[in-house]
């Protein structure tokens, strides 16, 4: 079974602390956001090299 994703799909960025660590205590306030602007997905490290970064 193939499922259609319909709606809008966020990019989000990926939140950094000045350490250059990740700073999740910013995602959960930010995910609300989106999903209050209509978001229905999240295309999670994929626009800017985050992921590699990241790795």
């Amino acid at each position: 079974m193939i499922n259609k994703t319909e709606g809008l799909i966020a990019a989000p960025f990926t939140p950094l602390g000045a350490d250059g660590r990740l700073n999740l205590d910013v995602v959960a306030s930010y995910a609300s956001k989106l999903h209050q602007d209509g978001v229905v997905g999240a295309f999670i490290c994929g626009t800017t090299g985050e992921g590699m970064s990241l790795t």
